[in-house]
Order: structure tokens, then sequence, then C-alpha cells
């Protein structure tokens, strides 16, 4: 097996193994490969294309010539191989692993090992070439153009110029899987390669990813017809989720029938509706088809103006003016904060009412003002002026649910605050048309539903609030019932002593109490039934909003609370820091947009609300799982990670896990304790953590993992703040 592998053979020790021990791994290899491809939670990955991880299980069902040569610039440990016929492959990366899954599975197929020279030639000489064309012809440069029947492989970098490298080496009428990320896909910069695609109709199918990356199967001949689809199922792997092929080939068969049609799962068109600048398979099964394009019922800003150019005493939206809720989002012009003049940022001044909004992942954020007024609104941040015959509050309404926000959901690309929508995004998106009778009933209606919203919560509070009373009626009474039983053991003592009392003595003479750690304990219960009054009567002041840093914030936190009981643990290094590395500067005009070391992601919330949420969730730790007096290992881990428009912030323990006939989201009611029976402890953490999470916007899951090294996991989704 080794022969034809010099260069690892080196690997191989004798008398590691015993005779038995190697025959057996010979007669077993292809289960003992597939187990150890498992639990390699790594990819080897080019500098220019990544192993097609996700998606490896699909080839099969897509690659129509299965039995010529295939170019895999990164292989996937070979999983984009198997089920393949007799194939010639050409390997760069990963391709010792990719030779190994072969020998395996007993694939007769015969490799060529190009190794690192594959993607460098490729990136040095997009280096010392801007032109794209040249600088692929350099890529395998000594690879006659048209010497592969199909290659297969996932852009990291440069998508244009791997299309052209790869384009060339395939052959007429040759095949490619080319996948793109949702941001590739959509940018500006890959305008040019969405074009050719369109223009040269080479398109057979394009296929969405669980991931959102789309999967395109390209042909070098001209398609008269196309075909998009959805890849929703995934089965997850030790090294991460990958698509299930079988599943997927069965919505494929479904695709014709009633009940195909109604999921819009995959469809076949005709080339000539394949838009020029649009190849999202979600556009072509979701998007409808009806109603107005948002650019005819309103127009986008035009008058851009930098910092510089205003003045001082102009007011500017920001993303903290922006909200979840229709019936908070209408802004007045008075309460927004002055532009802050010490920062170089660009605006768009409007002058009119408008809808501004901000969209990541599957979070939307809205405002929108009534007056006319001029603000300046970040250029960061998405506006409508609406036009006439048209309301800003319907738009805004709009936003919030149906078809219109799942059609600006389906386009937004990127992260956090960086998050875009495409270049004329206003052209594929389309709203119904409504009379301004029918717009202020579905203004009317979205008010009413979120009033019918509130109700629900505020009958929810008020339940839970009457449950933690009489919980916390309970908890008192079980410290007076405990206060009245110490008193009769001590009035029984002092009898017994005739009326005098020391601290030695014992209560009795079946205890080993003394009159001394009696009056300590009538003291300590003193004091948390003083604590459980508070809580019942004083309204706390946590203070407004405001930034936080995370790490910053979290690394004080440790600091102030160490405890002999536990330790803390966070998931970044000391030259992982949440902040800029250098300046960020403008291209335009070469001023400064983020100064070296400032934040790059901030959560905006009381920052004494979260240290009491912190406390609130180490103590539960401590009381309900860090219980093993015999355990020195205990640990309570911080992370945390931008999701749309939220952070997340997650709080780990190791001690015990949730019991099994516990539910989570009960851990969150307000009075709710495990243990209240056992000890007459209140509840009040878990309910105390989602009243001040709900408070300042945020919100609060319980996340148990009983298989896991960190068993227990409270996730803060807190809102992010502007940078403007």
């Amino acid at each position: 097996m080794l022969k034809d592998y010099p260069d690892v053979d080196k690997y191989y020790f004798k008398e590691i193994l015993s005779e038995q021990e190697e025959q057996y791994l010979v007669e077993h290899f292809a289960v003992f490969t597939e187990y150890m491809f498992e639990h390699i939670q790594s990819h080897e990955l080019g500098v220019v294309f990544n192993a097609p991880g996700e998606w490896s299980s699909l080839v099969p069902y897509l690659l129509e010539k299965q039995d010529g040569k295939l170019l895999i610039p990164a292989s996937d440990k070979g999983k984009e191989f198997a089920g393949l016929g007799k194939c010639e492959v050409t390997v760069g990366y990963g391709y010792s692993a990719a030779a190994i899954e072969a020998l395996a599975k007993g694939d007769t197929i015969h490799y060529t090992d190009v190794g690192a020279s594959l993607t460098d030639t490729l990136l040095n000489s997009l280096k010392s070439s801007s032109d794209v064309s040249s600088a692929a012809s350099a890529f395998l440069k000594n690879v006659p153009s048209g010497t592969f029947d199909a290659a297969i492989f996932e852009v990291q970098d440069t998508p244009i110029a791997c299309f052209a490298a790869i384009h060339r080496l395939v052959k007429d009428g040759g095949e490619i899987l080319m996948c793109l990320s949702k941001a590739q896909l959509l940018s500006n910069e890959n305008e040019e390669l969405r074009q050719y695609i369109v223009r040269n109709g080479e398109l057979q199918e394009a296929v969405q990813l669980p991931s959102g990356s789309i999967l395109f199967h390209l042909s070098k001949k001209v398609n008269k017809t196309f075909v998009m689809a959805k890849a929703l199922e995934k089965k997850a792997k030790m090294w991460g989720n990958v698509v299930d092929a079988e599943a997927f080939h069965e919505d494929v068969l479904l695709a014709n029938t009633p009940e195909g049609e109604a999921q819009n799962i995959c469809r076949r068109f005709s080339y000539d509706s394949l838009k020029e600048d649009m190849l999202l398979p979600a556009y072509y099964l979701d998007f409808p088809t009806e109603g107005a394009f948002v650019s005819e019922v309103a127009d986008g800003p035009s008058e851009k103006v930098s910092s510089d150019d205003c003045s001082s005493e102009e007011v500017a939206v920001t993303l903290n003016e922006l909200t979840d809720i229709f019936s908070g989002s209408e802004f007045c012009v008075s309460d927004l904060p002055l532009l802050n003049k010490n920062r170089f940022r660009h605006y768009w001044r409007v002058e009119s009412p408008c809808v501004v909004f901000a969209a990541s992942g599957q979070d939307i954020a809205v405002g929108y003002t009534k007056e006319h007024a001029s603000i300046l609104v970040p250029a960061t941040l998405h506006v409508l002026i609406p036009k006439e015959g048209i309301s800003a509050e319907y738009l805004a309404s709009c936003l919030f649910r149906g078809s219109l926000r799942d059609q600006v959901l389906a386009l937004v690309y990127g992260e956090g605050l960086s998050a875009k929508l495409p270049k004329g995004w206003e052209t594929w998106v389309r709203i119904k048309c409504h009379t301004k009778e029918e717009q202020s009933a579905i203004v009317n209606e979205a008010l009413q539903r979120d009033f019918a919203r509130q109700k629900v919560i505020n009958e929810e509070q008020s339940q839970a609030f009457i449950r933690s009373m009489h919980l916390r009626k309970h908890a008192l009474s079980q410290n007076v019932a405990a206060f009245s039983s110490m008193f009769h053991t001590l009035e029984r003592c002092m009898k017994d002593h005739y009326g005098n009392l020391k601290n030695e003595f014992k209560l009795s003479p079946v205890s080993d109490m003394t009159v001394e750690e009696a009056m300590s304990f009538l003291h300590e219960n003193i004091g948390i039934i003083a604590e459980r009054v508070a809580h019942l009567t004083d309204e706390q002041n946590w203070g407004d909003s405001e930034n936080i840093e995370p790490q910053k914030f979290i690394e004080d936190y440790e600091k102030t609370h160490k405890d002999s009981r536990f330790e803390f643990q966070h998931m970044w290094e000391v030259f992982e820091p949440n902040c800029f590395h250098k300046d960020v500067v403008d291209p335009n005009t070469g001023k400064v947009l983020f100064k070296e070391g400032e934040s790059m992601n901030l959560a905006r919330f009381s920052q004494k609300a979260l240290t009491q949420i912190f406390d609130d969730i180490i103590a539960n730790a401590v009381a309900h799982g860090f219980t093993d007096r015999k355990r020195s290992d205990y640990t309570v881990r911080f992370r945390w990670a931008i999701d749309g428009l939220r952070m997340h912030i997650d709080v780990s323990n190791n001690g015990s896990p949730v019991p099994d006939d516990v539910d989570t989201k009960r851990i969150l009611d307000y009075g709710y304790s495990s243990s209240l029976n056992q000890n007459g402890h209140g509840g009040l953490g878990g309910g105390e953590i989602a009243e001040l999470m709900h408070k300042f916007g945020g919100d609060v899951t319980v996340i148990s993992t009983p298989k896991e090294v960190f068993t227990v996991t409270y996730r803060l989704s807190l809102p992010v703040a502007s940078l403007y």
C-alpha cells in the first residue's frame, strides 16, 4: 500500500503494532480511514481555493461526466469524487488525504500531485499582473487549454481570476462545479463574473446551500434552460455540517409535483428568464413576480456629504435609534443626537419624511420620521424616501414582516455592521401596490399586532409576578419557620441551664450545634430575609444603555470577581483584540475613519445591569452546578460573537448538567427554582436575568449540552451599538 508513496513511508514504524493488529488494519483499512477522516476537524485550505467541505456529497448527483479527467484544486480528503467512475484526477491541496481515501475504497483513480504550486502560481501571477486573462493563463501554464473534462472548486479569494483560470483548462462541453459565498456572488466586484456566466449561456444549475453559499453547475456549451434549487437539509459531522445529498435528491424528484411546487425547492426556467446580474436561487424561487418594485414607490437618497461638510448643529440618525418593534420605530428629529464632528464619516442628507433601516443576517432594525426636516443618515444605513401617495409609516411597517422583509433579508450579505445590500437592490425587490386607505389599514394592523403581542407579554409578566410572589412568600415563610424553630430550641436550652446561656453550650443532647452557632445562624437568616424583602419592594436604578466593548468588560469582570471555587476562562487571546489594528482610511479623501485601537464591535446595554446578570448566572452555576466538592476544575467560560444586528455573549460552565426533567425555558421564569423545596431558595436569578435582558432590548436563552464539557450555557443577545 505504501510502496507507491515513498514520500510518506518514513512515517511507518515497525513493531508499534503486533502482526495481528497490522493484519486487522489492512483488512479493515476502509473502515479505519472513514473513522479517521470523520474525526479530523481541520481542513487543508489553499491560498486561493477552499476544499468543498459542505457540498462534496452533491458532486455525484450533479456531475454528468464521471469517468474523464477531473481537476480538483483543493480536495476535501477525496470525498468529492467518492462514488464517481474511473477518473483521472489532478489534485492540488489535500492530495495525500485524497490518495489514502481512494486506496482505502479500492478506487482505480490515477493522481497527479501538483501540490502547492497549483494555487501559488495563480496567486503570484495575480500579484504581478492586473490583467485577469494573463494571470489566469499563467495558472498551470504547462497544461494545455481544454485538458480536463470537469473541474471542482470553491473560491476563497479572487473569484473572477479563479473562474478564468479553471475555465481555460476545461474543454468545450466540459463541466465546472464552482462554489461562491453569498457575499462573493452579490458584491459589485464580481459583476463581470455574473455577466459572463449569463451571456455565454453556461449556467446549468445553481444550488443554494444551507450555509447560504451557492454552488454553480456550469457547462461550456450553450444551455436553453437552467435549474434553480435549494439544498435545505444537512447532516452534522465531526468537521461541520454537510449537505444531505439523499434528501436533496428526493426534493429534486418532487420538483414537478404539486408538493414540490408549493415548497419552491427546485424549478427549471427558460434561459430567456435569467437576469443578467442576478444568479441567486432564492430570487427565482421565492421572490414575487407581481407588485411594484421598491424603486417605483420610493427614492433613494441623492445628497451624500462628509462630516467636514456639515454643521455641528445638525442631527444624525444612528443604529441606536432603530428598533425591531414597529410601534416604537418612529423617531422625533428633535430627539436625535448632534453630529459628532470629531469623527470623519460619510452621510446621506435627507430633508423629507423617510425610512431608515439596517439589515444583517436575519435581523432588520427600522426607524422612520414623518417630519419635513433635515437629518443626516450614516452612509452604511439604507434610506427610503417615499414617493407621492406612499407614507413613511406604511413603508416602515412592511419591513417588519411579510414579503418585503423576506426579500431584503434574502439579498443582504456580510455580517454585523458591515452587512450590505447589492447595488440596485431596489429594482429586484417588489412590494404590493396599495391605496392610501389600504396603507392606513396595514399600519393599524401592525400597531394592533404590536399591541396584542405586548398584551400577551404583560399578561405573562403579570402571571410570572404572581407566581414569584407566591414563591417568595414561601421562601420567606421557610426562613421564618426556621427562625421560630431555632428560638424554641434556644428557649429549651435556656430552661435546661436555668436561664443562663453560654456560647459553648450545646443546644440539646442530640445536637452538636452550640449556642454561638445558633446565634450565627439567626444573624445570617436575618440578612437573607432583609435581602429578599428588598427584592420585593425596591426598584433598582440600572442606569441608561451605553456602549460596551465586550472583551474589556468581561476581562474587568473576571478581575473583580475572582472566586476560589472556580476559575474564569475567555475564548480569545491577548493578540486578538476587538479593535482596529491600524487606521482605517477613506479611499477617496485619505481621512481617517477609524483610528488604530478603536473598538470594532460594541454592544448597547446597561453596564450595571449586565454586571448583575453575570452575577446571577454565576450564582446559579455555583448553587446548582458546582456541587461536587471533590472537583477542583470548575470553570466559567465567556465567549462572544456578532450575529446579524445582535451581539451574543455566551456564559458557560462545566458543572453538573441541567436535569433531564427540567425545561430550560422554565429556568428563566420569574420565581422558578428547581431547589425551592429543598433549601427555600427564592428562584430570583433566572427571572431577573430574563427581566433585565428584556428591559434593555436584549434576550436570553439557556442551552443544555449534557454530553459536552461545558454543560450549561446562558446565551445573552444584546443590541449592537452604532460606530458612528
